[in-house]
């Protein structure tokens, strides 16, 4: 294996952490890699099927699938999971099925043998609180059983396959906390709105959206937010430049604008940076 193509192989690896369906891309140069005539990432949730994927290459391998499918519901007898139990380590059919006889094991004559493969190398690469995951490669019957430096080969690759699929579980559990946050923003009865340079509106949450449309207090003009009565309209914008500028009172950390409207009620705008110039949050 020249350098330059693991290079290249673990590029293709990383670049599946944003598009994780670029592993139908990757595992086939992966097979190819381990001279191997199918490859595949299963991943599977702890608790139910959310997050749950399969990629694979070559022939069909869905008994192997299963395999990893009870592997992760803890259906398989503990002396065959404790190969597949530490994050990054390679095992071999023969640390699965055990040295004796292995070609006569359950593992073997259940898993193996029925996709027409006669070795296997398998490798837990991800074991989060929400997922779990394998790689492994599988050698057909024509094939030979993989050495030592075949598995030497598949150790090099496989702290990079944990390492990318760790960083997209991450992403992924970051985007879902950003979508509950604003879900939840959104259903807040306060009006929340976030503006940028003079005013211009980037985000608002539905009761926000109500208080523009009644357009009493407060209203969007030319997608900026602005006060709707003329003698407040400059406190609020002279607060909203301040506070793109990362400026706000230092004892209350924000700017309380009134905003009267015409039947002499009206609202109080709380007006704060996101981020604040000196790099300290008041309110903290």
């Amino acid at each position: 294996m020249r350098p330059e193509r693991l290079s290249d192989l673990i590029g293709s690896v990383y670049d599946c952490v944003l598009e994780p369906q670029e592993w139908t891309r990757t595992l086939p140069l992966i097979s190819a890699f381990g001279e191997s005539a199918a490859s595949s990432i299963v991943v599977q949730g702890r608790l139910d099927n959310s997050g749950s994927k399969v990629f694979e290459h070559g022939e069909r391998q869905s008994f192997l699938r299963l395999y990893f499918e009870k592997l992760a519901a803890s259906q398989m007898p503990a002396m065959k999971r404790v190969a597949f139990d530490h994050l990054g380590e390679v095992a071999t059919m023969t640390m699965l099925a055990g040295e004796r006889e292995p070609l006569n094991s359950d593992f073997y004559l259940k898993w193996v043998r029925p996709l027409g493969f006669v070795d296997v190398i398998g490798v837990m690469v991800l074991k989060s609180g929400k997922r779990v995951a394998w790689f492994s490669v599988a050698r057909s019957d024509i094939q030979a059983r993989f050495e030592e430096s075949d598995l030497r080969q598949i150790e090099s690759l496989s702290p990079h396959i944990c390492r990318a699929l760790l960083i997209s579980d991450a992403l992924d559990l970051q985007s879902i906390v950003a979508t509950r946050l604003a879900e939840t923003v959104d259903n807040l009865s306060t009006g929340i709105v976030l503006t940028e340079d003079l005013g211009r509106i980037t985000y608002m949450n539905g009761a926000a959206e109500a208080i523009l449309k009644d357009g009493n207090a407060l209203k969007s003009r030319d997608g900026r937010l602005v006060a709707t009565r003329t003698h407040s309209r400059d406190a609020l914008s002279r607060a909203l430049e301040a506070s793109v500028a990362g400026k706000a009172p230092s004892a209350s950390g924000q700017y309380a604008v009134p905003l009267p409207d015409e039947e002499g009620s009206g609202l109080i705008a709380s007006v704060l940076p996101l981020e604040w110039r000196d790099g300290r949050n008041p309110l903290v």
